[in-house]
């Protein structure tokens, strides 16, 4: 893969729109339902994630004499890209709820504090223990839930390529719902009522890896697809097939009579986002299509950094100017306030993203040199 897919990026940047629809909604009492769907965003980046590490991962075999180091690599490329923003953002978040809890402040949010919660979640095992998801950080499940799948993609990728790829999809994914499932059992003292609703909980059961891995893997089946055989496919089939499935996914979510939507939803949005993303990327291949890059493409470049900062602009910077409007008795909680904050948080988010990255990027470099020149004195 010579260049970069336009359409990796233009489903990243709509997935992250979606996440700040869905939050950026939350802090409006009359907000826009639809928008609820927005939760759905996190699939559509799990299936790209999957893609993405396999084309990393499968570069590091390239490169490297083994498997065992290969893998290595590939570990040590995630970490570096994902550690020092986390943990910066972490540590800011920190320092500024604990100033507003001290004194009082309304405009608080990741209070969730608790010690190992915050240890599981800086060493990305938060995504293991329900209890400590979005432990400071909000959002925070889905980067630990993200670096867990990261942990197993090298034995994926070798069931992909010893097995028949979609037996091999179908038979792990039925094996992770069921575990989900027993662990539900476990969990509840077989309550069947209680069962499914911890499977329905976004806690014990939307975050979980194992009600993740569907989506995941599907990204690993779209490389190989990519790789080996996607002449054979047709564009516009697909992309039909997916808005279908997207339309679906919609209807069961919106439906109050599913009590495990959320579970199911995960798997039709990741199948709709597989079928969608797989006719843009044969598309873009086929017509060799360069397309000039615009605000989508871009907030997909830098989902990781938009994601990690928008929390400040959907919840601190909104409550801020509701609670300055309150002050001055102007309703805060309309849908003329909510139509113009929208596009405000939304560009804040994508500035804030770029801010955080040139900050990140400054650190590292200004650590690698003193590590660098430390070991050239030594």
């Amino acid at each position: 893969m010579s260049r970069r897919l336009a359409s990796l990026d233009i489903i990243k940047g709509l997935a992250m729109i979606m996440v700040i629809l869905v939050h950026f909604n939350q802090s409006f009492s009359n907000g826009v339902d639809f928008f609820r769907f927005g939760q759905m965003g996190c699939q559509l980046f799990l299936v790209v994630s999957g893609f993405g590490a396999c084309l990393s991962f499968e570069k590091k075999c390239k490169k490297e004499t083994s498997f065992v180091n290969a893998s290595k690599s590939f570990y040590l490329s995630r970490i570096k890209t994902i550690a020092p923003p986390w943990w910066f953002m972490m540590f800011i978040i920190y320092i500024m709820n604990t100033i507003l809890i001290q004194s009082g402040h309304p405009l608080v949010f990741g209070t969730n504090r608790s010690f190992w919660g915050i240890l599981f979640n800086a060493l990305f095992l938060n995504g293991l223990i329900p209890q400590c998801n979005n432990n400071v950080m909000p959002g925070g499940w889905y980067i630990g839930t993200s670096m867990l799948l990261y942990s197993i993609t090298p034995i994926l990728i070798c069931g992909y390529k010893r097995i028949n790829k979609k037996f091999f999809w179908i038979i792990t994914s039925i094996c992770s719902f069921v575990v989900l499932c027993g662990l539900a059992v476990l969990a509840s003292k077989t309550d069947k009522n209680e069962v499914l609703t911890l499977v329905g909980n976004n806690s014990f059961g939307y975050y979980s890896i194992l009600s993740q891995y569907p989506c995941y893997s599907l990204g690993i089946l779209l490389y190989f697809d990519y790789i080996e055989s996607g002449s054979s496919y047709n564009t516009f089939k697909d992309f039909v097939i997916g808005c279908l499935i997207m339309v679906l996914s919609m209807v069961v979510f919106f439906n109050p009579y599913f009590t495990i939507s959320y579970i199911l939803c995960v798997l039709f949005v990741g199948l709709a986002t597989y079928y969608i993303l797989r006719a843009m990327i044969l598309f873009e291949r086929q017509y060799n299509i360069t397309r000039k890059r615009n605000f989508i493409m871009e907030c997909g470049k830098n989902s990781l950094y938009v994601f990690l900062i928008h929390p400040f602009f959907v919840w601190t910077f909104v409550d801020a100017v509701q609670y300055i409007l309150r002050r001055f008795e102007i309703a805060s909680d309309t849908y003329s306030i909510y139509c113009i904050l929208l596009p405000i948080v939304i560009i804040l988010s994508y500035c804030g993203g770029l801010v955080l990255k040139y900050i990140i990027d400054h650190i590292v470099s200004w650590t690698t040199a003193r590590s660098c020149f430390s070991s050239t004195v030594k």
